[in-house]
């Protein structure tokens, strides 16, 4: 029954969106509630913070005021846990992103590095902050109502189904502005590792019964993604098929990181909760109020370590993780190569199937390429020469890519009129997309083709791990 009222604030919280937008639209407003930035979304953040309010108050009938004076009377344990754990997490991430990078899943790039100087730093300032709010407000809503509200009893059953569904829950709304894009197969990994990182979150909420240790643990991982914004090692592509997106959550690395994570925790629960504890979240215990009686000034009566059990549950997890991600590697990098093998046959079906009329999309499907939005594509010349032919050079990358040349075509309607592959590099494009070494190392790619003035031409992009993208142009 949980659940469904659950859904039914899911539905008010769109509710409440669509008619805030249809009078922002009549206003004549110009404000995007899902934006993924800037105004829109604060204001729509505010409306899911209100809608939560009135559930919280209003059906589920908790004191949201208690809630927040309880933090506030433990702010020493609040902060603590927050750093402990957001230090856990971040340290933690940046090791396995290094153990990554070292077996082979990540690639570094000169052309961020060079890039680099004291200013980086400052630039990411903000975003920290910026961070600590996000991840407050993302665990508030998820972690301190969803996943506590869901909570009827503390039996492992209903521990695992509140957080498997307040997971389901948070995972879903990262695309809030397109639910219907979720049954699309290419979201599917992104939907798994969001699902197994809410998993994760609610498991430390959970285990140290404090919101501030989720919190930073949030918090702790989004710095780790800030990080990997300076691009100098950068998560190669899965080499799954149901991630094509270049996003680290999409893949099986960002996945055992976070499994890695649940067992280290688990593993300092004992400490954690005896340092950091400021709630019951045992239904039993209270039927409104999550309150524990904590005596701030009192020192921890747990010593601060955990058994021998526990540490060896720690380091046997952290070896499985490490064993596991170099396992699927290896089937990542079978699976590769087998691709590479059989991509010229690939691309002649897709020709095929365009000279017949078929649609770019549809011939892409039946040579079992998808659409890729981490090619890096651009025309450099485009003339016409003096025999009538056009001359045609540009440059593509594929950025998370092991430097295999990709293939350029070029379409003019069913017919393919160029066929050319990327050989050489261009440090001028390296650093623009601040390519990784083995992505820059074939970039540019040039030749002939005969067509009319102002025909309508479309290039497209592919590339050994089967992937493609398409750009539209005109014959000059």
């Amino acid at each position: 029954m949980r659940i469904i009222t659950l859904l039914g604030l899911i539905a008010g919280i769109f509710l409440a969106s669509f008619i805030a937008q249809t009078i922002l639209n009549a206003a004549g407003i110009p404000l995007d509630l899902m934006a993924a930035s800037g105004a829109g979304q604060i204001v729509n953040y505010l409306i899911v913070l209100i809608c939560a309010y009135l559930f919280a108050t209003r059906v589920w009938r908790q004191s949201v005021t208690g809630y927040f004076r309880l933090y506030f009377q433990n702010w020493r344990k609040a902060l603590g846990g927050f750093a402990v754990c957001a230090g856990l997490a971040l340290g933690v991430g940046l090791l396995w992103y290094m153990f990554v990078f070292a077996a082979g899943g990540a690639r570094w790039s000169s052309a961020a590095w060079a890039q680099t100087d004291a200013r980086v730093p400052l630039k990411l300032l903000l975003p920290d902050l910026i961070a600590i709010v996000l991840a407050t407000t993302e665990e508030l809503l998820f972690r301190a109502l969803a996943f506590r509200y869901l909570l009827t009893s503390n039996t492992r059953w209903a521990v695992f189904r509140a957080m498997i569904v307040s997971a389901i829950v948070f995972a879903l709304a990262h695309r809030f502005d397109d639910p219907l894009s979720w049954f699309e197969l290419r979201f599917a990994g992104l939907f798994i590792g969001l699902t197994v990182l809410g998993c994760l979150l609610a498991f430390i909420y959970y285990l140290t019964n404090s919101l501030a240790c989720a919190i930073g643990a949030h918090t702790g991982l989004i710095w780790i993604a800030l990080a990997k914004k300076t691009q100098i090692i950068q998560v190669a592509s899965s080499g799954w098929d149901i991630s094509n997106s270049f996003d680290p959550r999409t893949g099986p690395s960002a996945w055992l990181l976070f499994i890695l994570l649940a067992v280290l925790f688990w593993s300092l629960r004992r400490w954690l909760r005896t340092s950091y504890a400021i709630e019951n979240l045992d239904p039993a215990a209270g039927a409104t109020s999550p309150q524990l009686k904590i005596d701030d000034s009192a020192r921890p009566g747990f010593a601060h370590c955990v058994t021998r059990r526990d540490w060896l549950v720690a380091i046997s997890g952290g070896v499985a993780c490490m064993v596991g991600f170099i396992a699927i590697q290896n089937s990542i990098e079978h699976k590769l190569s087998r691709d590479a093998e059989t991509f010229p046959a690939a691309v002649n079906e897709f020709k095929t199937a365009l000279s017949r009329g078929t649609s770019l999309a549809a011939a892409a499907s039946a040579a079992g390429l998808q659409p890729a939005d981490y090619l890096r594509y651009g025309l450099d010349k485009l003339t016409r020469l003096a025999n009538g032919q056009v001359e045609i050079a540009g440059l593509a990358a594929d950025m998370p890519g092991d430097g295999r040349p990709l293939l350029i075509l070029v379409l003019a309607g069913s017919k393919t009129i160029f066929q050319g592959e990327t050989a050489g590099a261009r440090a001028d494009f390296a650093r623009g997309f601040m390519l990784t070494d083995a992505a820059a190392r074939h970039v540019v790619f040039n030749g002939t083709l005969s067509c009319t003035a102002g025909e309508p031409l479309l290039g497209v992009v592919t590339s050994p791990t089967r992937t493609y993208a398409s750009f539209p142009f005109n014959c000059p």
